[in-house]
């Protein structure tokens, strides 16, 4: 799954979104998850600003119903204090998680199939921004491995990197024909 990333001239000068949903299809072929969500921004003060998000296999409106939320993601808070690191959560099963979730958040995640899920952020400090890329499984009985975290954390490094040659690459495209955009 690997070489699908960053490989082959038609994926680098693909728009980005269609990238990502490409990578996510091709790194679901190696690991099973139900839906995802890949976030870029910035990093403030108070946590991250959210500049772009694919979300994968989820309604449109699964976003916005996280901004009513957010200040209360306990997870996202946690991940972002270990950054690089893939954390491995059963959130409606765990007992360390469950009485941590705010009921917002629970109900969140029991809506949109997030019961087991796989989150990584990794920063790029010098520009202060950050990727995150999360995994979800929505069976209650199908949690992460250990191994199949370790995969992930392994694999972070790698969809960032080759969004971030795609980004580049499309924006200096012939296909796109020099304009620049913002692909934040």
């Amino acid at each position: 799954a690997f070489r699908t990333f960053g490989g082959g001239d038609f994926m680098q000068h693909m728009p980005p979104a269609e990238f990502q949903t490409r990578a996510l299809d091709a790194a679901r072929e190696a690991l099973t998850f139900d839906s995802a969500v890949w976030i870029r921004g910035a990093m403030g003060a108070e946590g991250g600003i959210v500049h772009s998000a694919c979300v994968y296999r989820q309604p449109p409106d699964m976003m916005e119903n996280y901004e009513r939320v957010k200040q209360h993601d306990i997870l996202g808070f946690e991940t972002f204090s270990r950054l690089g690191q893939t954390i491995n959560a059963a959130l409606t099963t765990d007992p360390y998680w469950q009485p941590r979730l705010h009921p917002d958040v629970m109900e969140h995640v029991k809506r949109y199939g997030m019961e087991h899920v796989l989150t990584t952020h990794i920063a790029e400090p010098v520009l202060r921004l950050f990727t995150a890329v999360a995994f979800y499984r929505a069976n209650p009985e199908q949690p992460f491995t250990e191994t199949e975290r370790l995969f992930k954390q392994n694999l972070m490094p790698h969809l960032a990197e080759a969004w971030n040659t795609n980004r580049f690459n499309f924006m200096h495209s012939p296909r796109n024909g020099g304009t620049q955009l913002d692909l934040a």
